[in-house]
């Protein structure tokens, strides 16, 4: 396994290192040259970090598609075909986490399809490619997910050492997805000092709405720590969280209003749950303004319930 990795290739956007520059005259025999054609995974785009963007698609019942290139480097036309064997490599994974301190697993088998692992570079041309398929609404969203592939075999040909593997980080996003503004006001709750028909801005950076479904978010608040916990104000303005509340929201992807919130952390004791607000029946995702306008009920075991309303409005991708 070698340690030199490259951020995959999306839709058919190859690189450019080692492009041949071809003549007219193709060469069948080599031997006596010295110099042998080069075959590897042609990229351009990697950082040498773990930061550079994920692949990302938008969830879809319709496949997207990732290219696997194979490239040969050779200065003039290469008078013969080259079959280029491919595997999966999940060690690449591995040691791609141990490298970067990042979490990736193995994208999970039923969320993508691969035809075949060799692909044929025809006799005169420099490039071919493998279309991988992704199916983004069968992709899980409890892991960070990736695809590890390495050349195994080029028609007994070199394979460049340092270009042999590639790794794809696969992402996924709905339309809801992204960084907002926003405020929030809530009643019901004003005898345990949290704000009651006030209204307050979110600070910070925002709030983010993360893709846990097809049509569904979770919240992270990044103006508190980074917070999964459903944000609030006490009553003087102060930004806070109320524990064991993890919000998650589903939308009708026709029509963008909201069909249900729910509390995804178990019960802690205290009853608290989540529920749509059955008194506004226009909560709702607006994507003519990219706004959320959204209520809904808070419950707790021995309290009234607290009714919460969410402004939101999109600032950018996450």
């Amino acid at each position: 396994m070698k340690s030199i990795f490259k951020i995959g290739a999306i839709m058919g956007i190859s690189g450019v290192l080692f492009t041949a520059c071809l003549k007219d005259t193709a060469i069948t025999d080599y031997t006596d040259t010295g110099i042998k054609p080069v075959v590897l995974i042609p990229n351009g785009n990697f950082p040498g970090t773990a930061e550079a963007p994920l692949v990302t698609f938008e969830v879809s019942s319709t496949p997207s598609e990732i290219r696997l290139y194979a490239r040969v480097s050779w200065s003039k036309p290469l008078g013969k075909a080259l079959e280029v064997t491919f595997v999966k490599d999940p060690a690449a994974i591995t040691e791609f986490n141990t490298k970067y301190g990042t979490s990736y697993a193995e994208l999970n088998a039923d969320a993508y399809s691969v035809p075949t692992y060799k692909v044929t570079i025809p006799a005169d041309k420099n490039e071919a490619y493998i279309p991988i398929q992704i199916f983004t609404d069968k992709v899980s969203l409890s892991q960070a997910n990736m695809l590890a592939f390495s050349i195994t075999d080029a028609s007994g040909e070199p394979v460049a050492t340092n270009f042999e593997t590639i790794v794809f980080p696969i992402g996924v996003k709905n339309k809801y997805d992204g960084v907002y503004s926003g405020r929030i006001n809530a009643t019901g709750w004003a005898a345990y000092g949290i704000q009651d028909n006030q209204t307050f801005s979110i600070p910070g950076k925002g709030l983010g709405l993360v893709t846990a479904g097809a049509a569904s978010v979770s919240f992270v608040s990044y103006a508190n720590a980074n917070t999964t916990l459903l944000p609030g104000f006490t009553n003087v303005g102060g930004f806070t969280a109320f524990g064991a509340v993890t919000p998650r929201l589903t939308f009708d992807p026709a029509t963008n209003k909201l069909s249900s919130v729910v509390n995804t952390t178990p019960d802690d004791g205290r009853g608290r749950t989540l529920f749509l607000n059955p008194s506004v029946t226009d909560s709702r995702y607006d994507p003519a303004t990219k706004k959320i306008y959204a209520s809904y009920v808070l419950t707790q075991t021995g309290r009234p319930n607290m009714i919460i309303y969410d402004t939101l409005t999109w600032v950018s991708a996450r």
